[in-house]
């Protein structure tokens, strides 16, 4: 019985409900037929059957199991005992989650009773029950009885943890919560600004000896303070009139994004740099240990499911899974050992960041909520906050609402759509409702600007922007939007823009470590059907795709891309076989031991969401899927880019041309066609600058039906925060859960394509120099760029990837910042390839004859583009063989299209042309 319970229990605490239920029934059923009258071992299957049955959301089969707990428990035990109190307040709970207040209150005042005679002195027990009564009369809206209990709780947890523990922060919180609801905006925003100052004390503990999942669980964990925050202060401070106490609202709320935003690419960074760099040789070791274990998972993940590894499949999946543990202990090993792990140096505020702009020009920092009514207690849509603030005045700061974010999303992708040629199929030229010629108003584009800048404008000083953008908006480029509704200039004619991912970013010159780099690398035109010469007859023609002709590479754009549960195990004998109480209340939905000083109860503070749906929070059961099927990976890729012949990766020849001008003038030779070779990027050199052009791609996450796993996944959320406004959320659910989706690895899905990449996706033999053939986001995290000036992607959709809101795009871009690059530039859609070479050319001219900066000649280039005229570009080389595929572009869509375009002065003006481009990051 206890093996079976046992068992049960494991996989309870792994989420897998379904294998656990049979286990403990079983384990039941003994007890039962072992132990006729009351017995401790009966009573605990009883309880924690009946857990498992409230966790799946099955309450009707839970309350008798937890009636009969309490019952046997209260006969086993006379006078006051721990077990009793425990079995009390759980029936509360699932009593409470049911809206069956009345049954829940006696039940919550008896465990409460209880605990108090048991411990006189501070103990996590009492205060976990004085917030669990609370929350309870918070719901029934019996405000004055609340704030006692929630003062007294805080009280008791700040006592027993002054070193701060999770508990502080959700007690704050509460608190919070209260005020706000009975008008005491004050006391709120001074008790939501202490629990994101506890939290901070929490992350830097935390990213101490963590691995990045256990980061990214962290931050998801508490995410909640920031959105109420922002919440309070946005339906609260902003609606009044200027005074000082509404600018301190707006300050703090300000302070906080600046601190959180990205945070965990800064943790990446911290991580990466201390690897790369020699001051820490002791470790040097480890290091090495952890890059060849990483290397090790991505070559037995590469070859798993290759035919001639079949019989040893089971045995390299359960190495797979010993690697991943491995490394991740290593990771917490070195993370605890490595001082720049400790991010207060990185939770900068607006002061700082002010201090740090240019004089006379603008910080945008936009940030994506979803706005929590804490009168309703409900969620509301989603929406855009831009915070302005003003190089060398910190006081000055603006906050301005945009509007839902559905609206503002919906622009965007109408905007990405009117410049995409895979949707126009035209060039970006026209639309069938637009006429050509950018004196007339492209709606959406107008819109965009009219929502999104339009309430800025006047806040602005000078015409130097740094814009952070959050949500979607990473997905645009804000040079191509009209400055007004007239739609006769752009902002590329009049702004300098620079994009940040966050604006500490701009203090990153100060944490640069100073190494030398090796010389300048280009890549180019890779021979994607690069493999290992077999004699002739091993293969079939069918296993080898022909190479098709035409339709090359960049010029054709490719298809869009586009902590445990409850742990209900038997206690050792010393508790005469008494159960195991659960490790958290929120991570179990009950309570939790009598003896457990990390237990925790419930939580009245908003729980996210996403998209106006759920946001599902990452706990140990949903850790991002880092062991994916890579089998089903390369299936993945083939299937969305593959043409006839299912090669996903076509020749690109037209980027040989470029790659020899660039090398040309970093003085350095190109590496092309079977030298355009993955090593030359893993081998722990640091290029000077970087050159890639070849086939970038993004492979976007379908919504998957979860209807199957519906309980479970809406469970795993109470489990971790246990928040009654959670559980009111739940209730109103009304995003279809189709709409949520399930969790990938973005570093997996993204990457770029080099020498071999179509042979290794096909399972065929390639040189090992070539590795896998392609450079995934993964990799890019591990390269040491330190020493990198610049680095440039000529290469279609390298600037998408996985938008996760508050850590910007997680894909190649966040990839390359965290390897320590500090300038990339790269583009936001496909290009035709010539267009790419004008624009290089007239680049790398800008920067090295020029003297520019980087971002002053990537401008410089993107209006020469814009502003060629007819005459000039027939007068290049270039610029004909744009004239001409163009051309026969348009005469095979449209004779008028063609018409059209053969009358215009400035034959590339369209922003389809001179916009793709995106710079990120800042020069030091």
């Amino acid at each position: 019985a206890n093996s079976l319970h046992n068992l049960g229990s494991l996989y309870y605490n792994q989420g897998k409900y379904s294998e656990a239920e049979p286990l403990l029934q079983e384990a039941l059923a003994m007890r039962k037929r072992l132990f006729t009258g009351d017995h401790p071992d009966v009573a605990n299957s009883l309880h924690n059957l009946g857990s498992l049955y409230y966790n799946q959301g099955k309450y009707s089969e839970a309350e008798p199991l937890l009636q009969e707990a309490l019952a046997m428990r209260k006969r086993l035990f006379t006078g006051d005992h721990p077990d009793v109190a425990f079995s009390s307040n759980n029936l509360a709970l699932l009593y409470d989650h049911q809206g069956k207040y009345s049954e829940a209150k006696p039940l919550y005042q008896e465990a409460l009773a209880i605990y108090k005679r048991l411990f006189t002195e501070d103990h996590p027990d009492v205060a976990n029950s004085l917030n669990n009564l609370a929350c309870l009369y918070y719901i029934q809206g019996k405000y004055n009885e609340v704030e006692p209990l929630f003062q007294e709780a805080l009280s008791i947890y700040e006592s027993l943890f002054p070193n701060g523990h999770p508990r502080v922060p959700l007690s704050l919180n509460n608190l919070a919560s209260l005020y706000t609801i009975t008008n005491r905006r004050q006391q709120a925003l001074k008790s939501f600004k202490e629990a994101t100052e506890v939290e901070h004390r929490l992350m830097n503990q935390e990213f101490l000896g963590s691995s990045e999942n256990d980061r990214m669980i962290f931050l998801d964990n508490i995410r909640t303070t920031q959105y109420a925050l922002l919440s309070l202060v946005y339906q609260h401070f902003y609606p009044l009139e200027k005074s000082p106490e509404k600018s301190e609202a707006i300050h703090t709320a300000l302070d906080l994004v600046l601190k959180r935003k990205a945070i965990s690419n800064a943790a990446d960074a911290a991580f990466n740099a201390a690897m790369n760099s020699d001051r820490y040789p002791h470790l040097q070791d480890s290091f090495q240990t952890y890059r060849s274990l990483w290397k090790q998972i991505v070559n037995l993940q590469s070859s798993l499911y290759l035919p001639e590894n079949s019989s040893r499949l089971e045995a390299n999946q359960k190495l797979l899974k010993e690697l991943y543990v491995e490394v991740e202990t290593l990771q917490k090993k070195l993370s605890a050992e490595v001082p720049e792990m400790n991010l207060e140096n990185q939770l900068v505020d607006r002061q700082a960041i002010a201090s740090e702009l240019p004089e006379n020009s603008t910080l945008i920092e936009f940030a994506y909520f979803p706005v929590y009514d804490f009168t309703t207690k409900e969620y509301q849509t989603p929406r855009y906050l831009a915070f302005i603030l003003p190089a060398k005045k910190p006081e000055k700061v603006q906050m301005i609402d945009l509007g839902a974010a559905e609206k503002i999303d919906n622009l965007i992708s109408q905007v990405r759509q009117a410049i995409s040629p895979v949707n126009l199929e035209n060039m970006g030229l026209a639309t069938k409702k637009v006429r050509l010629g950018i004196s007339k108003p492209l709606n959406p584009f107008v819109e965009l600007t009219t929502t999104v800048f339009e309430p800025l404008k006047k806040y602005l000083q000078g015409e130097q922007l740094f814009i952070c953008p959050d949500g979607k908006l990473t997905l645009i480029r804000f040079e191509i939007l009209p400055v007004d509704g007239e739609n006769n200039q752009l902002f590329i004619d009049k702004y300098q823009i620079t994009y940040l991912t966050a604006g500490r970013d701009l203090l990153r010159k100060k944490n640069q470590p100073k190494r030398t780099a090796s010389e300048s690398l280009v890549i180019a035109d890779p021979n994607f059907d690069l493999y290992v010469e077999i004699p002739p007859n091993s293969l079939s023609k069918e296993e080898i795709p022909p190479t098709p002709l035409g339709k090359g590479g960049l010029e054709i754009p490719t298809n869009s891309l586009s902590k445990e549960g409850l742990d209900i195990s038997p206690t050792p004998l010393n508790k005469g076989g008494l159960e195991i109480p659960p490790t958290s209340l929120s991570k179990g939905g009950l309570e939790i031991p009598t003896n457990s000083l990390s237990k925790e109860g419930l939580d009245i503070s908003p729980t996210p969401l996403n998209k106006g749906g759920l946001e599902i929070p990452t706990t140990p059961q949903e850790k991002t899927d880092l062991s994916i099927n890579l089998n089903s990976l390369k299936s993945e890729i083939i299937q969305t880019f593959g043409q006839e012949d299912k090669k996903p990766f076509l020749p690109v020849p037209m980027t040989r041309e470029i790659a020899q001008a660039v090398a040309a003038e970093f003085q350095v030779k190109p590496l092309l066609q079977n030298d355009a070779l993955k090593t030359h990027l893993t081998n722990g050199k640091c290029p000077k600058k970087l050159v890639l052009a070849t086939h970038g791609f993004f492979l976007e996450q379908e919504n998957r039906n979860l209807q199957l796993k519906t309980m479970p996944i809406i469970w795993l959320l109470l489990r971790e925060y246990n928040s009654i406004v959670g559980i009111l959320f739940l209730r109103n659910f009304q995003t279809p859960l189709n709409q949520i989706q399930t969790t990938q690895n973005p570093l997996w899905r993204s990457g770029l394509a080099l020498a071999g990449a179509n042979t290794w996706l096909f399972g065929r033999e390639i040189p090992p120099e070539a590795e896998e053939g392609i450079l995934f986001a993964l990799d890019v995290v591990g390269l040491d760029l330190w020493a990198n000036e610049l680095i440039i992607l000529i290469a279609c959709d390298t600037a998408l990837g996985d938008v996760k809101i508050g850590e910007g795009v997680k894909g190649l871009r966040s990839a390359f910042t965290a390897a320590g690059a500090r300038l990339l530039i790269m583009s936001l859609w496909s290009v035709p390839a010539q267009v790419s070479i004008l624009l290089m050319n007239r680049f790398l001219t800008n920067m090295q004859q020029k003297k520019l900066s980087s971002q002053q000649a990537l401008q410089e280039a993107q209006l020469y583009i814009k502003t060629i005229t007819r005459t000039e570009l027939e007068a290049l080389p270039t610029g004909q063989k744009i004239i001409q595929q163009i051309r026969e572009r348009l005469s095979e869509k449209s004779a008028e299209l063609l018409r059209q375009w053969e009358v215009q002065n400035y034959p590339l003006q369209a922003r389809h042309f001179c916009g793709a481009w995106v710079c990120v990051g800042k020069e030091f």
